[in-house]
């Protein structure tokens, strides 16, 4: 039966064409509204980048806690026996007298392996080996006499001092300069004192450092002047002119003097007994 009510002849259909037509329209509809539909159904993720930041440093950290790092995780905490101090020793429950046998044995160039320790009574090596790196094998005498190489401080060149590890010429030179001011150290922690230089490599070679005390050019009180007093890193000018006036005016200057003047530095009382020549 055909629609006769339509706005005209280019609009007439059929009531089936006509159901057609809004069956088209609606399924229409539906696919526009669908995205739309589904979207609104589903929340929202947010990723927050501080979140993802955490997350992949701990990541990071557990793979490196699993093996990237394992070899630094192993020996973190252990050192190189023979750049030891005497405190490490005394810190595993070895009395000054066991940490000199270790020291004895170990300037000798006998040290292949931590058993040879064993032969020192009262020594455990177990507490050795969790303490310090593995002892490498030496491959000839030579290489361990060069690897322990001990200097005494008052007779060594630069040269000597250069060959150390840690301790370059610059080094070397600044503590030769030092000492020749000072007329040599009576005590191996004197060169600690040098300026300029890494206090922390230089407390790591004190075990090789050894000196003999009578080797110091001492200052002959009866003949020097101000000024020679003065020039001694110990002595400031004011120290210097007091001590030079009081060996005048005295005929004398003794340990008793240098002790008990109050005009003398505290420095000075307490070092110059090594270097002066009294009278």
């Amino acid at each position: 039966m055909k629609f006769t009510k339509g706005p005209g002849k280019w609009f007439s259909m059929y009531k089936g064409e006509q159901a057609g037509v809004l069956v088209l329209i609606g399924v229409a509809t539906i696919l526009a509204l669908l995205p739309r539909i589904i979207a609104s159904s589903q929340k929202p993720v947010t990723v927050r980048f501080m979140d993802y930041s955490t997350a992949m440093a701990a990541a990071l950290a557990a793979e490196r806690e699993d093996g990237l790092c394992a070899y630094s995780k192993k020996y973190s905490r252990k050192k190189n026996i023979f750049y030891s101090s005497d405190s490490d020793f005394q810190a595993l429950g070895f009395d000054a007298k066991t940490t000199e046998k270790i020291r004895a044995k170990m300037r000798a160039g006998r040290i292949r392996s931590f058993a040879d320790f064993a032969e020192i009574p009262g020594v455990d090596t177990q507490k050795l080996r969790a303490a310090f790196y593995p002892v490498r094998e030496r491959k000839s005498e030579s290489e361990n006499t060069h690897s322990l190489k001990i200097v005494d401080l008052n007779i060594a060149d630069t040269n000597d001092l250069a060959a150390l590890p840690g301790i370059g010429m610059k080094t070397a030179n600044r503590i030769v300069n030092f000492r020749n001011k000072l007329g040599g150290f009576y005590e191996v922690r004197q060169v600690l004192e040098t300026k300029w230089t890494d206090s922390n490599a230089l407390k790591t070679l004190l075990p090789r450092f050894i000196l003999n005390p009578k080797q110091i050019k001492k200052i002959d009180l009866k003949t020097a002047t101000a000024e020679q007093l003065a020039a001694h890193p110990y002595l400031s000018k004011k120290d210097a002119n007091l001590i030079y006036a009081f060996c005048k005016q005295h005929q004398g200057f003794n340990l008793k003097n240098l002790q008990e003047n109050p005009g003398i530095s505290p420095l000075a009382r307490a070092r110059m007994e090594h270097y002066f020549i009294f009278f």
